[in-house]
């Protein structure tokens, strides 16, 4: 995806485990056996493709 040069919040709902990846870096990694949660992380970016 393009973005704009800033600082971003990415979100993730699960039940059970959930990794997200964000430009081949793990920024959310909550692989655990719960209930339903969302996990929150705030990223700066550099302005172009990610």
């Amino acid at each position: 995806m393009n973005f704009a040069a800033g600082t971003y919040r990415f979100s993730a709902a699960s039940d059970d485990g959930v990794r997200v990846f964000l430009d081949n870096q793990l920024i959310i990694n909550q692989w655990t056996d719960a209930q339903s949660t969302v996990f929150t992380t705030e990223r700066s970016l550099s302005a172009g493709n990610h």
